[in-house]
């Protein structure tokens, strides 16, 4: 069997971020899951995701901070898919600059319908 894909979830709220794993992981993806700016950080140093979910407000580094940090002039070294409650355009073109490209709010999309887009982003 083949090398499974990496999932980094940066997520402070806990349920969300077990349900997303838990279904990730019936997938058959690795799973970490960090509950702040500052454990993505750290895991994304130690060993990179195949892709991540960020949601962008988190106490202390935000997802918009850890975006910054990761972002090399408006590209990122792997996929990002943001998962917040923000829905402001202007919140959209600032994750847009720093290379994110896919936009989900939270109340607008089910948990299906993120594992589908990881999955699309991982082929």
């Amino acid at each position: 069997m083949g090398k499974k894909n990496r999932v980094l979830i940066v997520e402070d709220d806990v349920f969300l971020s077990d349900i997303c794993s838990h279904q990730l992981t019936a997938e058959g993806m690795e799973v970490e899951v960090a509950f702040n700016g500052i454990e993505g950080m750290k895991a994304i140093t130690k060993q990179r995701p195949d892709i991540m979910i960020l949601d962008l407000i988190m106490p202390g580094v935000s997802g918009f901070d850890l975006l910054e940090k990761i972002s090399n002039k408006g590209r990122l070294d792997f996929p990002v898919i943001t998962l917040t409650n923000l829905g402001q355009d202007e919140d959209r073109k600032r994750v847009k600059t720093l290379g994110c490209e896919i936009y989900l709010v939270k109340t607008s999309v089910s948990i299906d319908e993120v594992v589908a887009y990881v999955k699309k982003q991982l082929k």
